[in-house]
């Protein structure tokens, strides 16, 4: 969050609203989420995929592999490379599953995301790893560990895919 103006350079002014103003220049910096993906991915025993955090914000939590848009990504190609940089494998077909907010510590700033999740079959790849990841499994629906989950709005993505696949 940008505390000075990008304009002018002065001080921003925020009054508890979507937008810092700058006083001196008039320019309006709004506060918007940063966009994230994650993918639920199930195999043939309809296990669900989740990989281990290496490093913070979450070390050792379990997550969905997944990650940060790049600026001329669209969220699909965006979703489709995080999962070629995390595991090594190609997806198929990718389904909407939702949008989900959140919150990203980093760096002594806690970011807000809007998190859009999708979910697909593992293909017929062997899963490699990426160095951001120090390992994953396959757990069955009903041994999903949701208090070892890193971020709230897995919780929810999850609960509601489960729900989705009854």
């Amino acid at each position: 969050m940008t505390l000075y103006c990008l304009r002018c350079g002065n001080k921003l002014n925020n009054q508890e609203k979507n937008y810092n103003d700058c006083e001196n220049c008039g320019f309006r910096q709004y506060l918007n989420p940063v966009p994230t993906n994650s993918v639920i991915i199930e195999n043939e025993k309809e296990e669900i995929l989740l990989v281990k955090r290496k490093f913070d914000p979450k070390k050792n939590f379990w997550d969905l592999p997944g990650g940060f848009v790049m600026i001329n990504e669209n969220i699909e190609e965006s979703t489709r490379r995080e999962i070629r940089e995390e595991l090594g494998i190609n997806l198929g077909k990718l389904h909407y599953l939702g949008s989900y907010s959140d919150k990203y510590l980093f760096q002594k700033i806690n970011w807000d995301i809007l998190a859009f999740s999708f979910y697909a079959r593992m293909p017929k790849q062997k899963i490699t790893i990426s160095d951001d990841i120090s390992g994953y499994k396959f757990f069955p629906k009903k041994n999903i560990p949701y208090k070892k989950l890193g971020f709230d709005g897995l919780r929810i993505a999850i609960s509601e895919y489960l729900k989705l696949m009854e």
